[in-house]
């Protein structure tokens, strides 16, 4: 237990030490072919009105790109919901998920996997640097902070 918690206080710093996500998406990159072949892991997303919530390492959340054009993901932990779906790319970093579907496992009191379920379906944009995945809702002025797992 106390080697998760250092590990994920070690992934913390390293995310703010690198930047996290920003609006202007300064050092990021619109190619989406750095984000295939890996595992994301949500760290953080926005609350539309009120703030940045940080997901507890108990409550992972997972998200991996394949082809053609298929998400999939899952939570482990606090909630054990598996999802999956599409998505689509467009100019200027646009991406759009449609056909989502979850299981209907119930998750704990605490977990932030219906917030983030919630959040998904209205994504519309990306950027991504080698370490970090950033999709973006509510207009762009909202973020979701992934962190690509080892």
């Amino acid at each position: 237990m106390t080697s998760k918690i250092l590990c994920f206080l070690l992934l913390a710093l390293d995310v703010f030490a690198s930047g996290s996500c920003v609006n202007d998406q300064s050092g990021f990159s619109t190619d989406f072919n750095r984000v295939k072949n890996s595992v994301w892991r949500l760290f953080s997303f926005d609350t539309i009105g009120v703030s940045t919530v940080t997901v507890i390492p108990a409550d992972t959340i997972l998200l991996w790109f394949e082809e053609p054009n298929k998400l999939q993901g899952r939570g482990r932990g606090r909630c054990f919901n598996e999802y999956d779906g599409y998505y689509t790319l467009g100019p200027d970093r646009v991406i759009r998920f449609d056909t989502l579907s979850t299981t209907k496992i119930g998750c704990h009191s605490d977990s932030r996997y219906g917030d983030y379920w919630e959040l998904l379906h209205d994504v519309s944009s990306f950027s991504v640097t080698d370490l970090q995945l950033c999709l973006y809702y509510n207009g762009s002025n909202s973020r979701m902070l992934f962190v690509r797992m080892p």
